[in-house]
């Protein structure tokens, strides 16, 4: 038996919008979205792809930089202007810091709280902690920034600081641009949308539950295929194992 020996298949905005609305009988066999239609589902479909950035952390945002710490550097602002170039990552779940010996070091991430108690912020040394901020307002100025912050400052200009981050999904745009969605996403966008929008169009309740339950474990079932697998080791507590030798 022949196979088609490609694994290449893609769909468009227009083709996820066109898919929601047949499932909730908008459109019939061969009718097309109205201008209107296509508007506002496109509105809908970015919301859920903004609120997909939520979901854990998953596998295919992940990305990587570097950026070279001059002495005494506070922060390191990071986005579509800042000193690193890249869009602002929505979480920094690993960063290291690479020596001139190029030995690495992990860096452990600090809350905002404990980043705010510390006495001395300007103590210089080798970097072992960052806070990442990630708000995009700064005042009352829309500002797509995030910042790390490092303590100690570093008290010399040859160490690299790496970072493992979540980037945020891209956007929907016009209906025939594809997505950057992985194609195991492709089937439960599409139950997403629909359920979204079903109330908009006026789908009765109970179809709307049927459709809104299909789409939750669809999401469910790819938040958890997305998550990065590793091993977990449990280890028992000093006081567990002290108990346990007596």
């Amino acid at each position: 038996m022949a196979t088609t020996n490609t694994t290449n298949f893609s769909v468009s905005t227009a083709d996820i919008i066109g898919y929601a609305l047949r499932k909730i009988g908008r459109l019939g066999a061969g009718a097309s979205p109205t201008t209107e239609d296509n508007t506002n589902c496109l509105l809908s479909l970015n919301m859920i792809i903004k609120a997909l950035n939520a979901q854990g952390y998953q596998v295919f945002t992940y990305e990587r930089a570097s950026y070279t710490l001059p002495a005494n550097t506070t922060s390191v602002t990071i986005g579509p202007t800042g000193t690193i170039v890249a869009p602002r990552p929505v979480r920094i779940p690993q960063a290291w810091i690479r020596d001139s010996n190029n030995i690495d070091q992990p860096l452990v991430p600090m809350s905002r709280s404990d980043y705010n108690n510390l006495s001395n912020k300007t103590s210089t040394g080798k970097p072992v902690n960052f806070y990442y901020d990630a708000q995009v307002v700064s005042g009352s100025t829309w500002n797509n920034l995030g910042t790390v912050y490092l303590w100690p400052l570093p008290d010399v200009a040859t160490y690299t600081m790496h970072l493992s981050y979540q980037a945020p999904i891209q956007d929907a745009g016009a209906t025939t641009t594809e997505f950057e969605l992985p194609q195991e996403w492709f089937l439960p966008l599409g139950w997403l949308l629909a359920a979204e929008i079903g109330h908009d169009y006026s789908v009765n309740l109970q179809k709307v539950q049927i459709i809104r339950a299909q789409a939750e474990a669809y999401l469910e079932k790819m938040t958890d295929f997305n998550r990065e697998e590793a091993s977990v080791y449990f280890t028992a507590s000093p006081e567990l194992a002290m108990q346990n030798s007596l």
